[in-house]
């Protein structure tokens, strides 16, 4: 298993915990993250956003479909939200830092299903 592999399995990990300080420092401190919802760059941005909309839901998410090469990962999700029918989905596109040890760059995007 390769680093980038391994960031995604935290990342995954830290948002079914609802830790936020946990996800923030999985990334760089110049870190960006992209989604419909628009581009967060840096820390404080990245805090914002995964306090604001994904953990302010508490979503139970697990991973699949895992495409890795080099220093990128690739990587669907579902999520499920108590007291609510629909899935929702994402793919994630994850690229570690050159420390190796952060993200530098996350793309979500998105995909709503209900059942």
């Amino acid at each position: 298993m390769g680093r980038a592999r391994q960031l995604a399995d935290r990342y995954v990990d830290r948002v079914n915990a609802g830790d936020l300080d946990g996800i923030v420092a999985l990334f760089a401190d110049n870190a960006e993250l992209l989604n419909p919802f628009g581009h967060f760059a840096g820390s404080e941005q990245i805090r914002g956003f995964y306090e604001k909309t994904i953990l302010a839901v508490t979503p139970r998410v697990t991973a699949a479909g895992w495409i890795e090469q080099d220093n990128r990962i690739a990587f669907e999700l579902q999520a499920r939200v108590d007291g609510y029918d629909a899935v929702r989905y994402a793919m994630d596109h994850l690229t570690v830092a050159a420390d190796g040890d952060h993200i530098a760059r996350m793309a979500l995007y998105y995909r709503h299903v209900s059942q």
